[in-house]
């Protein structure tokens, strides 16, 4: 049985002591230590996990699971049902998704998922494609999140960037692995728009900048070019990888004058 079913079935029964945070959060311990039950080493394993997270935040959950399956073990020896290997991770992922959205802080590192692991990540993006219920609707999820044609304000590493995402392109995007490279193109209002360089601490607009009405050398003006590239990745990523797995691999702009910027609105 998958553990949301044990875990609906341990409520209705009134087994002893049930912390839904604990089972929330730390699933995985359960898993391990019900398993030890039915094969009759939970004593062994639990000394064992002892000493491995000794000191650490799993020492709690998992002293908390080791006296709660003590006190309702003729329960759990009784039942048939087992544990699949993974359904408690998914489970437990697509439980949280549904209660706490989406976009709530992603809780891996608490079912032993380390998203910058390359196995771990193309597992989470297994579960995110179920969730979303295929790759046709992450890429709906993906337009929406994008906010198309909606003007939008960010800072970062010196550049304020006031502008709008006008279209993307998955067509030819590039699949390494499970995660899907997309490309973005965008129209950024050079007016409002700007630049503090590190070195001087002086701001520059971007429109000046763009149509080489600063005494900048080329090669500084060039650099920021491709700086500003690289801000509008950090934005769309901001907005879509934690979400989806996905990663912009371009991001290609044009900086234009404060009303060639408001018909792009329009």
């Amino acid at each position: 049985m998958k553990l949301l079913s044990i875990l609906e079935n341990i409520i209705k029964e009134n087994y002893t002591g049930v912390d839904i945070r604990m089972f929330a959060l730390f699933s995985h311990i359960f898993s391990i230590l019900i398993k030890s039950l039915k094969q009759g080493t939970m004593d062994k394993d639990y000394q064992v996990l002892s000493i491995k997270y000794k000191d650490t935040q799993t020492q709690k959950p998992l002293d908390y699971f080791y006296e709660f399956i003590i006190k309702n073990q003729e329960q759990f020896l009784k039942s048939e049902e087992n544990l699949q290997e993974g359904d408690t991770k998914k489970e437990t992922l697509f439980k949280y998704w549904d209660d706490k959205g989406i976009d709530a802080k992603p809780i891996y590192h608490y079912l032993d998922l380390d998203d910058s692991n390359s196995d771990d990540t193309e597992t989470i993006f297994d579960y995110k494609l179920e969730y979303f219920g295929g790759l046709e609707n992450m890429m709906k999820v993906l337009e929406d999140r994008l906010e198309i044609g909606k003007p939008f304000r960010y800072f970062s590493g010196g550049f304020e960037i006031n502008g709008i995402i006008i279209s993307f392109n998955n067509e030819t995007s590039k699949v390494k692995g499970k995660e899907i490279y997309y490309e973005v193109d965008a129209v950024i209002n050079g007016e409002t728009s700007s630049v503090t360089l590190l070195t001087t601490g002086e701001d520059y607009m971007l429109g000046d900048l763009w149509n080489n009405n600063t005494d900048l050398d080329e090669g500084i003006v060039e650099e920021i070019g491709y700086e500003i590239g690289d801000v509008l990745r950090n934005y769309v990523d901001s907005k879509i990888y934690n979400i989806l797995g996905f990663l912009c691999d371009t991001a290609d702009y044009n900086v234009v004058g404060g009303e060639e910027f408001k018909k792009s609105v329009e």
